[in-house]
This record gives structure tokens, C-alpha cells and sequence, in this order.
């Protein structure tokens, strides 16, 4: 709960018996929940004006900086490519009958034309039957783009139990204290819509429209004992378990050197360490270099291999016997520097025993190596770009003409910002206001673009003359939300944008899979579970670790679900497969959507064919984004089996399709995924 005291008459008790606390404003300072703000109008003054006329100021207001959040929030979903969230107002009535009398005002005609009508509902406790039954349905769907409820009216019934992350602005109307106004409000709307503040205000904050008691807030907000700026933690975050890192080494590093390579995991826990599974005790197969000097020479050799020979398309390519040539004379060079350090090499090894060692060291390094091919499309030849004709997404547009501007400030930076601010330059055409901006926009060109910018603005402003009653008031909306409705068509136009080109060339450049230790965080009280073991706690598999792996190039691994653990079951159980891995962090570079990386879950070899796969959840198959992510895959398995002179396919496998009777194979023939 942000507010942790149980309201009493005036009194605010504080809850006794509390074990640990997370205060709200550890929550605001460590980006968790939304930036709470103020608005009213500068230089607002309440003089001369009923309480009616406040409420309704206070109504259209709310409404304004409803409806810039809205279309904020379209930008961001277009810019980003993630879904779009809806917003909506709350509004906080008096009693029972005032909320029936603001639902009147917000859905009559003289409310915005009329505007609202249908899209409010009213909560109440005397609200029964059937009537109920809908609103309540209405209000657990809010979040529903859908759903055409913009505004909810209540009357102290939301106190607690309603979770939603879409509120983005409340208004309210109930006389209350600052502190109550802080408190009580603020607590229904921090929810953040992607679960993380995404630097961009407007979808960021959670805005009260209080003109009357806009600096009693703000005073309140900078109290010492407010609770946007303190909170004490009551008593001690005790875990029960710590947290761990275990680094897990290349199974290369094991080969060559045994479990014990202690320059490959000098700062790493064990957390093998009396674990009694027969299936992950470390290695007890001999490594194929015990001796010092040969220790020294594969390490160099290894060494080498990444930094001289990293473009190599296929690590086989180091077999050749000019490449192998070349490698050992280096090795041999390296030594030459390093032996008055190394121990056992007093007298040097031969040239016989040098070559020997690279020989092998490179014959392991291919057999435990994947090649991924780094790969980039070049246009060629004359190059065109532009952007494909296409209609203007208006459905955000339902700004109304303002007096004022519109001051809204963050209570917790107690920054300011002005939502409407009138530009004094006038245009004859009312496009003008809007086109004027976006060529400004250093990425759109005038000459080129001149045709499809009159074509979208001129649909905007269709837009705004469909609701509002003249082409003065369009003027005052275009001149107020100019640099919103700029951001809008830009980013909609970015995702139109298309080069076009004679030929594209393709660059495939380093094909061998830099093996290096990864630091995996793991539940100080786990040990490394044997992968093949059931998991009951499948909520927290991510807080495991697993091992006993034969084909794995990784000597202990995580997964995200369990699914991940069963399909690499599989892999482990498949004959054909020689080898797969969970590549790590920027393996792969295949781009979809924005220039975005995709990096898959696994990727497995044969001897006839590799794999890429994608184990998902089956709810989110058809999921937009993994749609895209896996039309660019495809099309990276194309280059590659062109490039590598071996097929890659890419597998897109519902997980409720693995099991271990399952083969790699018979999963590939029902989910890989082709061009069309």
C-alpha cells in the first residue's frame, strides 16, 4: 500500500506489527510507479467564480490533459512498436447525487459537443442488479482498448482492491485536505502500463487537476514527513536465501583443461560444491593437457584464435593449413616472450610439441564451436528512399480549444511543464501550422514529401472540422497541440519510410561464437540441479541453475521456464544433435522491426543442418512481436545457409508441443517456419 496508516476521524494511525516496508518514495526514486504531478491553469485564481463553474473548468481541463496523454501515448506505441495503451480520467464526486450530476455534465452537449457521451460511467455502492453487473464489467475492463469508457465517476468506492495501470489523470471534486488529496489519490494511478518508466513525461506521470488546491499540494508534496520524500523502512530485509554468482565456463575450457581451469573461473562460487547428482558433478574425464607448458601453449592458442582469426567465417577455417600454419608461428612468437615466466619451460617447447598442441586445441575448438555468422545487408547500386503513401491515424485526435495554458508540475521533482502553449504566428492555411513543424524535422524533405504532408495534415485538420463548431476553434487546437500533432504524424511517417535499392549485397563476417564465462546470478541456497530432474517450483526456475549437460557448449546453464529445460532434455536426447547452446548477449545481431535485435533462445547443430529455436508460450504464438522476430529469423537462416553452405532453419515451437518423447527433427517437421 502507498499509504500504510488506517484513517481514524482526523487521525492517521500507523500500521503496528509491520515486519518490512518499501516506502512510495523508495518506489518513486527507484523508477518503479509513475511521476505523480499537479496541473491548474497559470495564473489561476479562483475569485468571482462559484463552486460549479470551478468544477466544470476543473472538468474540461482534466479532459485536456486527458486527451495530450492519449495521443502521447500513441506516439510512444508507434515509435516503439508495443502495443498501445488507453488511457482514462477518474473522477472523485461529492456523494451519490453529485456523481449522477457530473455524468449529466460530462455527456451533455454543452460538455465538448457532447463529445463524451457514452464513454463515462458512474460507480457507486447503490448501484444493483443488472445496471451493476455492467458498469462493474466496464470498470475490471478499463484497460481494454476496446472498452469506450474515457472517464470514471466514483464516489469513495476504489479504495482499495482495483489495480490498473492505465489511469493517467484524476480529478477531484470531493473536499479534502491536501494531504488526504496526495495520499488517497495518488495511490489508485502509479501503476506503470510497461512496467517501467519509459523517459518520455507524458507517459510517465500521473497528473491531479486541482487548481483550487494546486500549491497547498505542492507544499504538501515538499513536507519532510510527506510520503513522496520519506519513508523509513521498518525493521530489516532479512532473506532467507542470498544471492549468488556462479560463472558458467565454455565446456571447451573443461575438454581442454579439466573442472579446475582457474583462470577461467578465478572469482566464481562453485555452486557444484557437494552436490551429490551424478549427473552434475564435474568432469571426471581427462583433459587433454595436465601438463604446464602444454596448459600455456593451448591458452595462447585460444587467446589468439579470438583476436586474430575472429572473422573467419566457419571455425573450420582455422584447420587449413596456411591458417594453421600462420596460428602456430604466432604461438610459437607469444612463447618466445612469456618463457622466462612460465614454469616447466626452461629449455622451450620444440616446434614439434608447439604445433602439436595447436593442432589438437583447434581440432576441440572446432568440434565445441557453433558457427553464427555475423550478417549485414548492404544496399548496392542507386539507392532510392521515401515513404509509401498511406491515411493518417486520427483516433487520438479529440483536443479542444483552450484559454489558458494548462501548468502542470511533478510533486516529487516539482518540474514544470506547460501543456498548451498559443503560437503567435498566424497562417493563412490551417495545414500550415503543422507542416511548418514537421519540416523542420531534419529526416523529412520538403521537395519529396511536399504531396503526402498536405495529405496528412490536411486529414488531420478533416479530423479536428468533424467535431469542433469552426475553423477559429481549429486554429486554437492546432496553435495549442502543434507540437503533439507534429510528433504524431512524424512517427507515424517513420513507420512508412522504405529504401529501395538496385541490389542488396550481403556481408557475412564472423562465423565462429566467441566462447567466453558467463556470470549467472542463482538462489544462494540452490546447488546445480541436474537439468533432467523435474521442477516443481516452476515459478522459480529462474532463480536455478542446472547442469550435467553433454552436448551443452556451456558447462551449467539458466532457463526462463521450464519449457526451456525440457526442450534442451530434448536436444540432449536427440541423436543427430551434436551440439547447441543459449548463445549469450549479442551473438546474434538479426534486426526486425526499428532497427530492434532479436536474440533467439537456443541454437542447435547436426551434422546435416543447424537450428534456430524459439520455445514459446503457446497464448503468444501469434503475438505481433514474435511474429516480426520470427519473419526476420527466417530471413537471416536464408543468408546464412547461403553463406555457411549448410541449411539453417528456424523453429518456432509452442511449449506445450515439447516433451521428451519429442526429436528435434519431428519438432522441425511441424513448426519450422519458411519464407513465403
Amino acid at each position: 500500500t502507498a499509504t500504510p496508516q488506517v484513517e481514524k476521524g482526523k487521525k492517521s494511525i500507523p500500521f503496528e506489527n509491520v515486519i518490512y516496508s518499501y516506502p512510495l518514495a523508495s518506489a518513486l526514486t527507484d523508477g518503479y510507479i509513475k511521476q505523480p504531478a499537479v496541473a491548474t491553469r497559470s495564473n489561476f485564481t479562483t475569485d468571482g467564480k462559484s463552486d460549479e463553474d470551478l468544477e466544470t473548468i476543473k472538468l474540461k481541463d482534466g479532459v485536456l490533459v486527458h486527451q495530450e496523454t492519449m495521443t502521447q501515448l500513441q506516439i510512444y506505441a508507434t515509435e516503439n512498436n508495443v502495443r498501445r495503451v488507453k488511457p482514462f480520467m477518474l473522477v472523485v464526486a461529492k456523494d451519490i447525487e453529485h456523481a449522477g450530476q457530473l455524468e449529466k455534465r460530462i455527456e451533455s452537449d454543452d460538455f465538448y459537443d457532447g463529445a463524451y457521451r457514452g464513454k463515462v460511467i458512474t460507480v457507486h455502492s447503490k448501484t444493483k442488479g443488472e445496471e451493476s453487473d455492467e458498469i462493474v464489467d466496464k470498470l475490471l475492463s478499463v484497460e481494454d482498448p476496446t472498452n469506450p469508457v474515457e472517464i470514471v465517476i466514483h464516489v469513495n468506492m476504489l479504495k482499495e482492491g482495483w489495480d490498473v495501470t492505465n489511469l493517467y489523470t484524476i480529478v477531484p471534486l470531493r473536499k479534502a485536505d491536501s494531504r488526504t488529496l496526495v495520499e488517497q489519490s495518488i495511490g489508485r494511478g502509479l501503476r506503470l502500463p510497461y512496467g517501467k518508466r519509459t523517459g518520455v513525461p507524458g507517459v510517465d506521470r500521473l497528473t491531479i487537476v486541482a487548481h483550487d488546491k494546486f500549491q497547498e499540494i505542492v507544499d504538501e508534496a515538499n513536507r519532510g514527513d510527506s510520503i513522496l520524500v520519506t519513508g523509513v523502512v521498518i525493521g530489516e530485509d532479512i532473506p532467507d536465501k542470498t544471492t549468488k554468482v556462479a560463472q558458467s565456463r565454455p565446456s571447451l575450457h573443461d575438454k581442454l583443461f579439466g573442472g579446475d581451469a582457474g583462470s577461467y573461473d578465478d572469482d566464481a562460487d562453485d555452486p557444484a560444491a557437494g552436490s551429490k547428482g551424478k549427473d552434475h558433478e564435474k568432469p571426471t574425464t581427462k583433459p587433454l593437457f595436465t601438463d604446464d607448458a602444454e596448459v600455456a601453449i593451448a591458452k595462447q592458442t585460444l587467446d589468439i584464435v579470438e583476436k586474430e582469426f575472429g572473422n573467419v567465417v566457419r571455425s573450420s577455417d582455422l584447420t587449413k593449413p596456411e591458417n594453421r600454419q600462420q596460428l602456430t608461428e604466432m604461438v610459437k612468437e607469444r612463447l618466445k616472450q612469456d618463457q622466462p615466466t612460465l614454469k616447466g619451460m626452461d629449455e622451450g617447447p620444440s616446434d614439434a610439441e608447439v604445433e602439436q598442441v595447436v593442432t589438437t586445441t583447434v581440432a576441440a575448438y572446432t568440434e565445441m564451436t557453433i558457427d553464427i555468422p555475423r550478417i549485414t545487408v548492404v544496399p548496392s547500386g542507386e539507392v532510392t528512399t521515401g515513404y509509401e503513401d498511406f491515411d493518417l491515424d486520427t483516433s487520438t485526435v479529440t483536443q479542444q480549444p483552450v484559454d489558458d495554458q494548462i501548468l502542470i508540475q511533478t510533486l516529487r521533482e516539482n518540474r514544470q511543464y506547460r501543456l498548451a502553449r498559443i503560437n503567435s504566428a498566424e497562417e493563412q492555411r490551417l495545414e500550415d501550422y503543422i507542416v511548418r513543424g514537421l519540416i523542420d524535422c531534419p529526416e523529412i524533405d520538403y521537395d519529396t514529401t511536399k504531396t503526402l504532408l498536405y495529405k496528412l495534415t490536411g486529414q488531420l485538420v478533416a479530423k479536428l472540422r468533424s467535431y469542433l463548431p469552426d475553423d477559429d476553434a481549429v486554429r486554437n487546437v492546432l496553435q495549442v497541440n502543434h507540437r503533439t500533432y507534429v510528433d504524431l504524424i512524424r512517427s507515424q511517417m517513420e513507420t512508412k519510410f522504405r529504401q529501395h535499392a538496385e541490389q542488396y549485397v550481403t556481408h557475412v563476417t564472423s562465423g565462429v561464437m566467441k566462447l567466453r564465462p558467463t556470470a549467472m546470478p542463482y538462489d544462494g541456497g540452490e546447488q546445480i540441479r541436474p537439468f533432467r530432474q523435474p521442477v516443481d517450483e516452476k515459478k522459480n526456475i529462474r532463480r536455478m541453475i542446472f547442469g550435467g549437460f553433454k552436448k551443452c557448449l556451456f558447462s551449467i546453464q539458466k532457463f526462463d521456464s521450464d519449457s526451456e529445460r525440457r526442450f534442451a532434455v530434448v536436444l540432449e536426447n536427440d541423436d543427430d544433435v551434436r551440439k547447441w547452446v543459449k548463445p549469450t548477449k549479442n551473438t546474434f545481431q538479426i534486426e526486425y522491426t526499428g532497427g530492434q535485435l532479436y536474440e533467439p533462445d537456443f541454437v542447435a547443430e547436426c551434422e546435416d543442418a543447424v537450428y534456430i529455436c524459439e520455445p514459446k508460450s503457446a497464448d503468444d504464438i501469434d503475438d505481433d512481436d514474435v511474429q516480426k522476430k520470427a519473419s526476420a529469423a527466417v530471413e537471416y537462416c536464408t543468408v546464412a545457409s547461403e553463406a555457411m553452405g549448410k541449411p539453417w532453419h528456424y523453429l518456432l515451437i509452442p511449449h506445450t508441443a515439447i516433451n521428451e518423447s519429442q526429436t528435434l527433427q519431428g519438432l522441425a517437421a511441424q513448426y519450422r517456419l519458411q519464407n513465403s
